[in-house]
């Protein structure tokens, strides 16, 4: 699974700070704001998320059964 490069320390900063800014510029809440940054940035790519495996059909000792 591939997972977005965090480009640098500004990047998050910037992110959390958007976070910071549409929550109404709350107290107390950076780091809440710095980890909601590092799990988006951090996300599996969009359209590569692992599919479930299908499950197999059961064998004919299987039915049997």
């Amino acid at each position: 699974m591939q997972t977005h490069k965090i480009e640098s320390e500004e990047t998050i900063r910037s992110l959390a700070h958007d976070f910071w800014e549409a929550e109404g510029r709350p107290e107390g809440r950076a780091e809440l704001h710095w980890q909601r940054a590092l799990e988006t940035l951090n996300a599996p790519l969009a359209g590569e998320a692992t599919a479930p495996k299908p499950k197999k059909k059961p064998t004919k000792a299987a039915k049997k059964n």
